[in-house]
């Protein structure tokens, strides 16, 4: 009850920005952050109306640091802890954290995939649920700390070409093993093998439980790629 007590607590206490850039995701996101017991969410108003002119942004691709400029101000406003932005479809999402000296700085898509990667691994770790037969992927355009981190826990790590539907067919492919989590640095994420490709709603949850146990511990969230370089 306390474990659940104090996870709660650094749910409610993370402060968070999200902007769907006029996507779809304005209709899942922020209900699931609240069911999820996130109470501290600010939306970017000015974005969250679906519109496939996209007005306020040249590209709603959240790889470019520009479609993140007003989340990133709204940030800076109210003090907030993290931004996530999601692309028209919801399946990619761009993350911005505050650095060691208190800055907001973007993160780009090997960074976020290695650190939900680790977090997910050190989960398991932690409640015992390795059985020897578990595999994370990657891709053959991402970064080689996902062999590290695999070999680190002693889990397998599938590479496959460029584009989750080769992660999935990992998982059609070997069906006796066990997917945990793999992406690519395209910013995109596969928590788990109920959706097989990309999906920026379940990142998004996962990416905000690392940044909320980072913060209840009293760490910076970039910090945390130190620890997993080094």
């Amino acid at each position: 009850m306390q474990v659940l007590t104090l996870r709660q607590t650094a749910k409610e206490n993370l402060k968070i920005v999200y902007t769907s850039l006029h996507g779809t995701s304005i209709k899942a996101i922020p209900a699931v952050l609240a069911k999820a017991g996130y109470t501290k969410v600010k939306i970017v108003k000015e974005q969250e109306i679906p519109d496939g002119n996209f007005p306020t942004v040249k590209s709603p691709n959240p790889e470019e640091p520009e479609a993140l400029t007003m989340a990133l101000a709204l940030a800076e406003k109210t003090n907030a802890d993290i931004v996530i932005g999601t692309d028209p479809d919801s399946d990619r999402l761009g993350v911005a954290v505050r650095n060691t000296e208190g800055k907001m700085t973007l993160l780009n898509g090997n960074q976020t995939m290695v650190i939900m990667t680790a977090f997910l691994l050190e989960q398991w770790k932690r409640e015992n649920r390795f059985k020897g037969n578990e595999f994370i992927g990657s891709t053959i355009v991402s970064t080689p700390m996902m062999l590290e981190l695999a070999s680190a826990y002693g889990v397998e790590c599938k590479v496959g070409l460029t584009g989750f539907k080769w992660i999935a067919k990992f998982i059609k492919d070997f069906p006796n093993q066990k997917f945990i989590g793999g992406g690519e640095e395209s910013f995109g994420y596969m928590v788990g093998d109920a959706v097989r490709d990309k999906d920026a709603v379940a990142a998004t949850l996962l990416v905000c439980e690392v940044a909320a146990q980072a913060k209840a511990k009293r760490k910076y969230f970039v910090s945390r790629i130190i620890e997993f370089v080094c």
